[in-house]
């Protein structure tokens, strides 16, 4: 009976079983006290962002669908913003007024 030696490898490398732990390896080594638990790049962020990804690019997909079918285009485009505030009728006469003075 013959044992393969069991040696340390990093992640995403196979293992002694010649299973792959994970597809490449990401972050600090197991027991880094130093780890990055809450952020950007944490693991449940990452899936997050692509469930979210995955369902936008859906939804992009179904709107060309309805706009191949009955002809028309949707406006993908947010409405600009407005650079300066648009002044009530009854200020603008105010100030009309109170600059004649």
């Amino acid at each position: 009976m013959t044992d393969t030696p069991k040696t340390i490898h990093r992640k995403g490398t196979a293992t002694s079983s010649g299973q792959s732990k994970s597809k490449r390896g990401r972050g600090a080594p197991q027991g880094n006290l130093n780890a990055l638990t809450t952020g950007r790049h944490t693991a449940k962020v990452r899936a997050r962002r692509k469930e979210t990804w995955e369902f936008t690019s859906g939804v992009g997909a179904l709107v060309r669908h309805i706009e191949a079918l009955y002809g028309f285009r949707i406006s993908r485009r947010r409405p600009r913003k407005q650079r300066w505030p648009v002044m009530p009728e009854s200020l603008r006469r105010k100030y009309r007024e109170e600059a004649r003075k």
